[in-house]
């Protein structure tokens, strides 16, 4: 019997078996993710603290404990329960990635930094760190580092169409003239925008972003209203606004940046 398809069966069983031996930690293990399935975090968290009681030195219940946690917003304490599966098992592939996007979630920008630049050592090819990493330091300010972390990302991953598209706008409006180059811009916008067939109304600001930066005022100016059009639709006062500003700047044939 599978927990998915019967899971108070299997919970009622788990539990009798706990009553004669309270110490099968596996056992609690199991009814936490069968109580994870119920939509029980509260009593999941619970018995995956069992297990953890009964035997700290395996990585498992850190990690479920860590998924609970987190899906409860608890991002500092999932961290450090990660940090402790880590200390079980450090061969785990993946987790180092998990670690930091759990630090993302916390604010805590240092150490994530140092989780995702440490699973990239251990495995170059992780996209997902790679693409966390960059979003990090594109929050943190280090915009240059950001957008060399999206582009190693879409060469990792050419599927990532937020990776493409917060490239495209580093490329159309970056305060830095040296990093800026319109025609680039607007191949990753483009491709952002096809791969959601026009439908947000932010990648399509971009790419008409990138039209201005290639000296392309015509497109740039059809595409800004398309953007407005898009963002008034989907409901998006800010981004409305945002790309009405933008559309005045085409039409003096002036780029995003200042």
């Amino acid at each position: 019997m599978s927990h998915e398809n019967n899971p108070d069966k299997a919970a009622e069983s788990i539990q009798r078996a706990l009553a004669i031996n309270p110490q099968l930690f596996l056992a609690w293990n199991d009814l936490g993710r069968i109580q994870v399935i119920k939509g029980e975090n509260g009593a999941a968290e619970a018995s995956f603290r069992m297990a953890i009681s009964e035997v700290p030195y395996l990585s498992a219940p850190y990690n479920n404990l860590a998924d609970v946690l987190a899906k409860t917003g608890r991002y500092g304490e999932a961290a450090s329960c990660l940090q402790s599966s880590l200390a079980a098992d450090p061969s785990q592939p993946g987790l180092r990635t998990e670690l930091g996007i759990l630090y993302i979630q916390a604010g805590m920008s240092d150490q994530a930094i140092a989780q995702l630049q440490q699973a990239l050592t251990t495995d170059p090819h992780d996209s997902r760190a790679e693409f966390n990493l960059a979003e990090v330091c594109q929050q943190t300010g280090k915009l240059a580092e950001a957008a060399a972390h999206y582009r190693r990302t879409l060469d990792l991953d050419p599927s990532n169409t937020i990776a493409a598209n917060n490239l495209a706008w580093w490329l159309a409006a970056s305060p830095d003239p040296a990093q800026r180059n319109g025609d680039e811009a607007v191949r990753f916008a483009e491709l952002a925008c096809s791969r959601t067939q026009y439908k947000m109304s932010f990648l399509i600001g971009t790419l008409a972003a990138a039209y201005a930066e290639a000296g392309r005022y015509g497109d740039a100016i059809n595409t800004a209203q398309r953007a407005c059009d898009q963002a008034a639709a989907n409901g998006e006062t800010n981004l409305l606004q945002r790309n009405q500003q933008l559309l005045g700047r085409y039409r003096q044939h002036l780029p995003a940046h200042d």
